[in-house]
């Protein structure tokens, strides 16, 4: 379960402090209003930016590591006086009536509004929503499901937004039902009659309680019952947000203090709060993290974590096979805190490796800041593996910072070593081995006197060449790249790698060693794909990294997430766009190729999930979620044509 909040005007909350909120709180994702009228031009969230950086509102917070969830207002019901006249802008209506421009070409063309609204790029606005989002329509009031000019309304707004190539969402009524109660809310009937739009509801108690813990900086979520249909199953693509609290001068509490930093707080009032099932709304397909380990000889394990549960699969020569022991990872036997809503597991990072042939240690995180690990054991000659009988905690203070991403590597036979960000926003580690298997003892900053951005990835690499070291980057919260470093019997060492490029923290740093030298691809805020290579990969020569070129550009898309590999003597960078383009280039030794693209049916999600993992000494295996929430892998296999060095050779709908 995911906190989440939403305000009318983005000056409320300010470039100056919104991404110490997502740091300091367990606030992960936000309201985005596209408009506050059905025929508006954009709004505060989406004017064009005279600041730095030169970016969109709606881009400047995905870098700040926020969840969105974009609004658009539509034609509401009509408030009259008590004559049945329409009241003035800001008068108390006496009562509503129907609104005599609900017609579904009407709601045809609000929806067309919404996408340009969501795509506006003129003297005053700029907003650069990715394609396959979630747009919600906000409807104020219950009852358009009982009106029958409503329902065409909504029809036509979901119909040209999902034709638009966006997913429609509606943010309405669902009151609790009793089998007596006088009416259903729009909730209810929307998801019986338009069964693919998404919902996020507001169900608001008359009497508000305080929901957030502003000394502890915590949102109090709402149970998972309340997403639930009546069986008790949780459907995609259902309910998958609330707005469950109003704080405003008109009821009991009127504001919450968002901490900023250690002793820092921002007032919002007023404020209201919102719970969720994914971490960023308007993504709801995307509801798993994933992860690729080794497993035995050309049999790769693949790993999916829902907020429910894990599971794996590896590849059974020449498919990808069956489950692996299903369940073998659930939130109930892992020892996590409650807080009063349940134990999940947070899907925002997983992490896998292999420490010996047979063996695999995956690692994951709860919303509660906890980390954890399981493993399965190696197949004996007459009996299977089996995962361990309960995941086992890592950091017993709960000391990851909420949403922190996780690496972990096995730079030899059976030494593992696990990192993550602190909640004092430093790269912290812990370390297993056969002589010392206290992972809890190990638990410890490596970097000191500077925090990391709360949508850093972390890139963890090891030298098969010298297991005696270990190279980490990440974005720290200036957006500078800082390369860490170890090497035995040494210290950890930081430095900071010479970007020109304003470093966009989402698309962050992935690197690898390839032919005996680090190469990392960094994401700028600018779209642009920034290649690095350090010669030797001494931290003691820090200035030593020069610019190898920038990834060919994308034809009207941005990138939304991507990653490296060597594979077989060629060095690959792989993505996802803005227009659900899986895309790849390769590094020639001088240049980029142009890159290889995949469109598929159904669509790539572009969340900017993606993972990948060689596979052999001439392929790659790709693996990302698709609007339909299926996970899929694409395999791209050497050609051996210069031109296009890599080839699609196969493709899989995982089981995950």
């Amino acid at each position: 379960m995911y906190g989440g909040f939403d305000r009318d005007s983005y000056e409320a909350l300010g470039d100056a402090v919104v991404g110490d909120i997502r740091a300091h709180t367990n606030l992960r994702w936000l309201g985005f209003y596209l408009a506050h009228s059905f025929g508006g031009g954009g709004s505060t969230w989406t004017s064009r930016r005279s600041r730095s950086p030169q970016v969109s509102t709606w881009r400047f917070l995905r870098s700040a590591g926020y969840g969105l969830a974009p609004l658009f207002l539509g034609r509401q019901f009509v408030g009259v006086d008590e004559a049945g006249q329409p009241v003035p802008p800001g008068a108390r209506p006496h009562h509503f009536i129907p609104n005599t421009n609900w017609t579904e070409a009407n709601g045809e063309a609000d929806g067309r509004h919404a996408v340009d609204l969501a795509n506006k790029h003129d003297a005053g606005n700029l907003v650069d929503v990715e394609r396959g989002a979630t747009i919600y329509l906000d409807l104020e009031a219950d009852g358009f499901m009982s009106n029958a000019a409503a329902r065409s309304y909504l029809k036509g707004w979901f119909d040209s937004v999902a034709a638009a190539g966006y997913r429609p969402g509606v943010y309405c009524s669902d009151a609790d039902q009793t089998p007596s109660a006088p009416f259903v809310t729009d909730g209810k009937l929307i998801r019986s009659a338009f069964p693919n739009v998404v919902i996020w509801f507001f169900r608001i108690p008359l009497v508000q309680p305080i929901v957030f813990d502003e000394a502890a900086a915590r949102l109090m979520l709402p149970a998972v019952t309340i997403y639930q249909d009546a069986d008790g199953t949780l459907p995609w693509f259902g309910r998958i947000a609330c707005q469950f609290a109003w704080y405003n001068r008109d009821r009991a509490v009127h504001g919450a203090s968002l901490k900023t930093g250690a002793s820092s707080v921002h007032r919002m009032e007023p404020i209201d709060f919102d719970g969720s099932v994914v971490p960023d709304p308007s993504h709801p397909e995307d509801n798993r993290a994933l992860a690729f380990s080794a497993f035995l000889p050309g049999q790769p394990a693949a790993f999916s974590l829902h907020s429910r549960g894990a599971a794996w699969q590896y590849l059974d020569t020449p498919q990808w096979g069956e489950w692996g022991e299903g369940g073998f990872a659930i939130p109930e036997q892992t020892p996590m805190a409650d807080f009063g809503y349940g134990r999940f597991y947070d899907t925002a990072s997983l992490a896998a490796t292999s420490r010996r042939w047979g063996l695999v240690d995956l690692f994951g995180g709860g919303i509660d800041g906890s980390l954890w690990t399981t493993w399965r054991t190696a197949d004996g000659p007459d009996h299977p593996g089996q995962w361990a009988a309960a995941p086992q905690l890592l950091n017993p203070n709960m000391s990851a910072r909420i949403g922190s991403k996780i690496a972990a590597v096995s730079r030899k036979l059976d030494v593992i070593d696990v990192f993550f960000i602190n909640r004092n926003h430093e790269l912290a580690t812990t370390w297993w081995s056969p002589d010392d298997t206290d992972w809890q003892a190990h638990v410890g900053p490596i970097t000191h006197g500077f925090g990391f951005a709360p949508a850093t990835n972390i890139a963890a690499l090891t030298a098969a060449h010298d297991p005696e070291r270990l190279d980490l980057f990440a974005v720290a919260s200036d957006n500078q790249v800082r390369w860490v470093q170890w090497r035995s019997p040494g210290p950890w060492q930081t430095a900071t790698v010479s970007v020109t490029a304003d470093v966009d923290p989402a698309l962050g740093v992935h690197g690898t060693w390839h032919d005996g030298q680090i190469h990392i691809v960094v994401g700028g805020r600018d779209g642009s794909l920034v290649h690095f290579i350090h010669r030797d990969g001494n931290i003691a020569s820090p200035d030593g990294w020069i610019v190898a070129g920038f990834l060919p550009a994308l034809s009207l898309a941005r990138p939304m997430g991507v990653r490296v590999a060597s594979i077989g003597g060629v060095l690959g960078a792989f993505g996802i766009s803005t227009t659900q383009t899986l895309f790849w280039s390769a590094w020639n030794g001088i240049s980029w190729t142009l890159p290889g693209r995949d469109d598929a049916a159904p669509a790539y999600s572009s969340s900017g999930r993606i993972a990948v993992f060689p596979f052999g000494d001439d392929s790659v295996d790709i693996m990302l979620p698709n609007q339909d929430s299926e996970i899929v892998l694409r395999r791209l296999t050497l050609s051996g044509n210069p031109i296009a060095p890599l080839m699609l050779a196969a493709s899989w709908t995982m089981l995950l």
